[in-house]
């Protein structure tokens, strides 16, 4: 019964070490081929300021917040915790 517990302990260690390590070890963080590797500029320049503007000008509108979408929750919430509670109540009259 105690070596299938080490082993056991065994396996999760050994799990939880290549989950940590592994996908860090696979390969550098920032290769030559890596889509993260961006040079940051100091200072923007105007065609950067300008292609910034234009992608804040084509933005689609924020949408409102939905309260309708709220107050159902809400409702449906204080819902079940009614039925909790007439159930829990139902079930301490029936128990005595």
């Amino acid at each position: 019964m105690q070596s299938n517990s080490r082993l056991k302990w065994i396996i999760v260690t050994l799990f939880a070490g290549a989950m940590l390590n592994g996908p860090l070890t696979a390969s550098p963080l920032l290769a030559e081929d890596d889509s993260l590797n961006v040079e940051i500029p100091d200072e923007f320049s105007a065609e950067s300021v300008d292609q910034q503007l234009k992608q804040i000008e084509n933005a689609p509108p924020i949408q409102p917040f939905p309260w309708g979408v709220v107050v159902v929750l809400a409702i449906v919430g204080l819902f079940i915790i009614v039925l909790l509670v007439w159930l829990l109540v139902s079930k301490y009259k029936h128990s005595d």
